[in-house]
């Protein structure tokens, strides 16, 4: 290592905008992770390789550059508590006190939050001790992560608008404004929504399994770091709808394929997709084309093969 990157580091956080560096960046990571704590299997970080992801994730706001060293995401409500998603050090800046100064920076820049959650890889040996050592506490594992949470003081003004551990089950609200509430570790199993409006909704890091979603307008809502596995989308509305840097299944578990049956497509534009094996049937095809080529010239094309031989 060259006596540039070895003295002491000082960490400074910066919004991301170069999507294409961070993929050369999370590339160096991935590839040390694997070797050095996976056992040669790469850490959980979709689509990292991709500048369509880095993109998307930093549209969401709340997503830094760690100034030469790293990146850090978390995703928050504004209010009294935040999740770290996500965060990496290139290795040539591992071990020099960088990961406790991000840490500082982001109480520093989120004061309001009180609740710190992550979770982190068990097959690291270092993490866990590292993030004891910052004041978060083990608060759940599973065979592949420890669950961590830290909890710093409430303000009195928060701590007033705060309503804990309050059994609701079976409470009907009618006619109530909610503006502006945040709910964080609650059952909403069940929980029926009608009639109301919800412009602006965020729902972050949550289990919403089964949900029904019908007579709504989602116009500009966006999905994304989500597993939609089985989602049936009906007698809706796609116009102007994107879809970019998905998957079948995460890490190439295997999965079903997607399947559209009588479907507006007029005009729609596929770029850089995994089309293999894919099946298009009494579909209408005019003016339709694969790379600039008219399907209508490609279809006569080997009609006049099959028919020739």
């Amino acid at each position: 290592m060259s006596s540039s990157t070895t003295h002491p580091a000082s960490a400074s956080l910066q919004a991301v905008t170069d999507a294409d560096a961070l993929c050369a960046l999370f590339a160096r990571i991935v590839a040390h992770e694997a070797s050095h704590w996976l056992g040669g299997r790469q850490p959980f970080i979709p689509d990292h390789h991709k500048p369509g992801m880095q993109r998307y994730q930093a549209g969401l706001g709340a997503y830094y550059k760690i100034m030469l060293a790293g990146a850090v995401q978390l995703t928050h409500s504004g209010r009294e508590h935040a999740r770290i998603e996500l965060f990496y050090l290139d290795p040539v800046w591992q071990g020099r006190g960088l990961g406790g100064q991000v840490l500082q920076l982001l109480e520093a820049h989120y004061p309001q939050v009180s609740t710190w959650s992550l979770d982190t890889t068990r097959h690291s040996a270092r993490n866990l001790a590292f993030y004891r050592k910052h004041g978060y506490v083990l608060v759940g594992e599973d065979d592949d992560e420890y669950y961590l949470r830290k909890q710093r003081p409430v303000d009195g003004a928060s701590a007033q608008r705060q309503q804990y551990t309050a059994d609701l089950a079976g409470t009907g609200y009618r006619d109530c404004t909610l503006s502006g509430a945040d709910f964080f570790e609650c059952n909403l199993a069940g929980v029926q929504i009608s009639s109301s409006g919800m412009a602006g909704l965020t729902v972050q890091n949550a289990n919403v399994t089964g949900a029904v979603f019908n007579n709504v307008n989602l116009s500009g809502a966006r999905i994304g770091n989500a597993r939609l596995d089985g989602v049936r989308l009906c007698n809706v509305s796609l116009g102007g709808a994107q879809f970019s840097d998905s998957n079948l299944g995460w890490n190439g578990e295997e999965a079903e394929p997607v399947s559209m049956q009588r479907c507006d497509l007029r005009n729609a534009r596929l770029t850089d997709c995994d089309l293999r094996g894919a099946a298009l049937n009494g579909c209408q095809l005019d003016g339709a084309s694969i790379d600039g080529i008219p399907v209508s010239t490609l279809l006569a094309a080997w009609r006049h093969t099959v028919q020739r031989d």
